[in-house]
């Protein structure tokens, strides 16, 4: 008669051979998978973090030079060459003027597919009144669009959060809030 001995690594059970070897296996495999997935979580939720962080003007600025289209407050459409563009404001060309966007006015941008490198510390701070003080040095007249309006006139001042413009009919003096312009037309 033959005597079975179970092999060193084997264990009966119920009366069933129980194969350690495949059980740490399985273990092993489970545990890998389990490793996977949260590997895997991770790397979604630290994407979802950067892309939080993503401001529109960054994706922008992987624009320059580009043709884009976009729309300000009050349905307004534009589209041209981004020749520049910062976190806070674009300028397109349109033919043969310039037309600068502050990023707070659009309601949509077509074409945006990358993002740009985090700005210079030197450009951050380069906001709306940046440009226009700029744009003021010229003598030419300039279009400041707002809701339902045109404003066409001189820029005369650039202050910290508005312009002053003359205004070509009249002679009069206007001030407008940085946030009430849609787009300047130069």
């Amino acid at each position: 008669m033959v005597d079975l001995v179970p092999h060193p690594r084997q264990e009966v059970c119920n009366g069933e051979a129980m194969r350690w070897d495949d059980l740490f296996a399985d273990l092993s495999g489970q545990a890998e998978a389990l490793e996977e997935d949260a590997l895997t979580e991770d790397a979604l939720a630290l994407t979802r973090d950067e892309e939080s962080a993503i401001v529109l003007g960054d994706r922008v600025r992987a624009l320059i030079g580009c043709e884009i289209s976009l729309a300000v407050e009050g349905g307004e459409r534009h589209g041209g060459v981004l020749l520049d563009a910062t976190r806070s404001w674009l300028v397109l060309r349109e033919g043969t003027q310039r037309r600068l966007v502050p990023v707070h006015a659009i309601t949509w941008l077509e074409g945006i597919q990358r993002v740009a490198p985090a700005p210079p510390a030197s450009e951050v701070g380069l906001g709306i009144g940046h440009a226009l003080r700029e744009w003021s040095r010229s003598d030419g007249i300039t279009g400041v669009e707002v809701t339902g309006r045109r404003l066409d006139g001189a820029l005369v001042r650039i202050g910290a959060d508005h312009l002053e413009l003359v205004l070509q009919e009249g002679e009069r003096t206007v001030a407008v809030p940085f946030t009430a312009i849609r787009s300047v037309l130069v």
